[in-house]
């Protein structure tokens, strides 16, 4: 859910904003700052460092950078602090880590600016949910693309825990207005507690002219023992001249007792895509569980996109990616069995019955 958008002048950022200086200008406090990145080559996904493998702070279960740093490796921090935190302190929608971006001291942005081209579309895609340690339950975040908010959604942390977080997927459409853009997440919770809006996995890739990519998907269910399914048909994508649309197709399947596909999948396979048709079958056969007459499989599949074709990832529970996995009926008794129901050779092979009625007598003596 988001509000609406434009240029973000709330009293809370504004409360944030004078905390940070503050902060700033206390002695001790700043993080220190790592030499940018030397430029290069950009890859098919714009975002550098967008799932924060670096820098590396597991084991320990988090670190903290404070407005200013730049330590996190391609981003700037911003306004009071955030925490990079390793999976032993909470579960990551990828990696080995992810953005609280409420940190010690208190709630603060991440911010990346990444070279475009001046009218194009893009397409910029992230996973949010909410630190469930403190604070109130409904977590929200802003988004800025070139210092506007464009987005501003919520994440409800009700029945998520640190091991089990449920990241949602999120994905909005942004233009570029110059050779450079600046893409900035940061939490907005009112409540301004030390447990704030999570951040995972962010990607911004070309969408202009390839913004029709589409996923068509067909699982199917199975007895115990056999394998359930999932297809997909890529359709809509955008060929750069002389090729066709490259890029993955992920599908990911999710346990009986996942619902909300918010555990680690316990299956996974991947395939090359070379233009626009039918990918799969992706396959395995789930464990025997004797005690569940039926169970329900989830797949979630996904497209990585590519420097022509915006990403494409389905909701779990769509009605067409669950498999039903039932089991075995028992065997049927053969009612037409010689045991139980005698043949027509022995039928005819009997000989004929014989009637034979007792009358009472009616002599007397």
């Amino acid at each position: 859910m988001a509000r609406a958008c434009g240029t973000r002048t709330s009293a809370r950022r504004l409360v944030v904003a004078a905390f940070a200086t503050a902060l700033l200008m206390a002695p001790g406090l700043v993080a220190p700052v790592a030499a940018a990145p030397a430029p290069g080559a950009t890859s098919t996904n714009l975002i550098a460092n967008g799932t924060f493998s670096e820098p590396v702070v597991c084991p320990k279960d988090m670190g903290k950078f404070v407005g200013g740093s730049t330590a996190i490796t391609d981003w700037t921090v911003g306004e009071v602090s955030v925490n990079v935190v390793c999976h032993t302190y909470f579960q990551p929608e990828t990696g080995d880590q992810s953005i609280d971006l409420s940190g010690t001291p208190g709630p603060g942005s991440l911010a990346q600016t990444v070279p475009t081209t001046s009218g194009n579309k893009y397409t910029l895609s992230w996973f949010m949910a909410g630190n469930p340690s403190c604070g109130q339950a409904v977590k929200t975040m802003d988004v800025d693309w070139n210092g506007t908010l464009v987005d501003a959604p919520t994440f409800d942390t009700t029945g998520h825990s640190v091991t089990s977080m449920g990241w949602q997927s999120e994905q909005i459409t942004v233009s570029a207005v110059g050779a450079t853009s600046t893409v900035l997440f940061a939490d907005a919770t009112p409540d301004m507690s030390l447990c704030g809006a999570t951040l995972d996995n962010v990607s911004l890739v070309s969408a202009t002219g390839g913004a029709g990519a589409k996923l068509t998907t067909k699982a199917t269910g199975a007895e115990t023992g056999h394998a359930i399914t999932d297809t997909a048909v890529l359709s809509g994508t955008t060929a750069p001249a002389g090729g066709e649309a490259s890029g993955t197709i992920t599908f990911d399947a999710y346990g009986p007792t996942d619902p909300h596909c918010s555990a680690a999948p316990v299956f996974t396979e991947q395939f090359a895509v070379s233009g626009n048709g039918r990918y799969g079958p992706a396959s395995f056969i789930p464990p025997v569980n004797i005690y569940a007459w039926s169970q329900q499989y989830r797949w979630v599949a996904s497209y990585s996109g590519d420097p022509n074709n915006g990403p494409v990832t389905e909701k779990c529970g769509t009605a067409s990616e669950i498999s039903v996995l039932r089991k075995d009926p028992p065997p049927r008794a053969d009612r037409r069995s010689s045991s139980t129901r005698p043949s027509r050779e022995s039928l005819s092979a009997a000989p004929e019955s014989q009637s034979h009625v007792l009358w009472p007598s009616n002599h007397s003596k």
